[in-house]
């Protein structure tokens, strides 16, 4: 059984923990947090990081990619996020099918703050 477990948490990225959420961003203790799926609590994290990003006044590109990237809940604060995304943002320049991308990512991100909004409102 232990192998299954060992499978399943390699499955996807680490999520991060109700700490490390800025304030006024979950209206919960721990225990709510860890009830959610892991898939919600990474949407409430990007959500997290995409305004604290805009209140930062980050650039458009840097901040298109936010709304792309994998959600590492691995690092231990919001800050340290934005770091590492922009050092590695620096060393990537963007490429023509990113806008695409960009705007589904976009999309996306539109629907998954309607959907955080309603299980809130639950």
């Amino acid at each position: 059984m232990r192998e299954q477990e060992k499978y399943w948490s390699r499955k996807g990225p680490p999520t991060p923990e109700v700490k490390d959420l800025p304030k006024r961003t979950f209206k919960g203790d721990e225990a709510q947090w860890c009830s959610l799926s892991p898939g919600m609590r990474r949407a409430i994290w990007r959500d997290a990081i995409i305004r604290e990003a805009v209140s930062r006044q980050i650039s458009d590109d840097i901040l298109f990619r936010l709304k792309v990237a994998t959600i590492d809940g691995g690092l231990g604060s919001l800050d340290e996020y934005l770091m590492v995304f922009e050092h590695k943002d620096v060393s990537r320049p963007a490429i023509r099918e990113d806008e695409v991308r960009f705007v589904r990512a976009d999309l996306l991100h539109r629907q998954s703050q309607a959907q955080i909004l309603s299980r809130e409102t639950l």
